[in-house]
């Protein structure tokens, strides 16, 4: 397994606990691995701030940029024939 795998398995591990729907994509720009989306429940925020400030505790030489809450439009697939 890849580095980067590697911190897309910690990730998922996280959400597992969270019960997050996830979306995460590897490899988006140059100098971003991992494009990660998650949609928790409003009261899990605080666990999935937590999660993130371990991940960049574990992995400081990486930079994780937490954003939202953003509304779960992320989350529709929609094919236009």
């Amino acid at each position: 397994m890849g580095y980067i795998d590697s911190i897309i398995e910690e990730f998922n591990g996280f959400m597992i606990e969270l019960n997050a729907e996830r979306k995460i994509k590897k490899m988006t720009t140059a100098t971003t691995i991992v494009d990660a989306v998650f949609l928790i429940e409003k009261e899990k925020k605080a666990k999935l701030v937590r999660a993130i400030e371990e991940m960049q505790d574990k992995h400081s030489g990486l930079n994780f940029i937490l954003t939202g809450p953003w509304p779960p439009y992320s989350f529709v697939d929609i094919t236009i024939k």
